[in-house]
């Protein structure tokens, strides 16, 4: 297994596991990857990232929200899912979009979007959820399956699990 991602802008990056870890790499000026950090973790932090409009949330999505700006999240939303999810790998907290009241599926696909991201939040010692189970653990039905996503440091998806369930 393997799974990478890259940001482009004033420095390019390149988020890579095959694991056993997670690795940061920068391009330099002769095209060439350098390693920045061999050894990824994922704090627990106080970012998150929320898609969707507020007014589609559903009630316990938007209680979970209200709990984690109470206690001291702060919104970092950007509308790109990779470069949020940079954020959150390094900073910690959580990027999600949701399910939302008329979109239960939510938007993102399983296997292009949630696969990759979450193996590398795991990798890094977070976790990914569709709000109630861990989505590397979820069988896709079909090729382009979407599913809700709740990706990040583990103690706040788990805190939103509760939240969801209850």
């Amino acid at each position: 297994k393997a799974a990478l991602y890259m940001v482009y802008g004033p420095m390019t990056t390149l988020t890579l596991t095959v694991g056993e870890g997670v690795a940061i790499f920068a391009m330099n000026e002769q095209n060439e990857y350098l390693l920045l950090d061999g050894d990824v973790r994922m704090p627990e932090g106080n970012l998150y990232a929320s898609g969707g409009l507020k007014k589609d949330w559903t009630d316990r999505h938007a209680r979970f929200i209200d709990t984690v700006e109470e206690r001291g999240f702060k919104l970092r939303y950007s509308g790109s899912f990779v470069a949020d999810f940079h954020q959150i790998l390094k900073y910690g907290g959580f990027y999600c979009y949701p399910a939302l009241k008329g979109k239960p599926e939510g938007k993102l696909r399983l296997l292009f979007e949630a696969y990759p991201i979450g193996f590398i939040a795991a990798q890094a010692g977070g976790a990914i959820s569709d709000g109630a189970r861990n989505l590397l653990d979820v069988e896709p039905a079909s090729l382009h399956q979407k599913t809700p996503i709740y990706v990040g440091s583990s103690g706040v998806i788990g805190l939103m699990e509760g939240i969801l369930s209850g």
